[in-house]
């Protein structure tokens, strides 16, 4: 049987070992989670890439313009120099 100091220095050391475990284990699970939110923010942001063309908001602009443009002719059709 070991003296009593030796005792204490054991169970010291044993309660230090687990805490390193149990942290370690924490940071496993952080990096983990790290790695998934990490995915899946790549994931939405390729989905939202794949979802709206480079050059939508050009064809959207263009739409707006001809319907402003067809909104001027029938109102100018309609009401005169008014629309312009």
């Amino acid at each position: 049987m070991p003296c009593k100091s030796c005792a204490t220095k054991s169970a010291t050391i044993e309660s230090k070992n687990a805490t390193i475990q149990q942290l370690e284990a924490t940071i496993e699970r952080n990096e983990q989670a790290n790695r998934r939110m990490r995915d899946q923010h790549n994931l939405e942001i390729r989905r939202l890439r794949a979802n709206v063309p480079r050059d939508q908001h050009d064809l959207e602009i263009r739409r707006m313009n001809d319907l402003i443009a067809s909104h001027k002719q029938y109102g100018t059709k309609m009401h005169g120099e008014w629309a312009k």
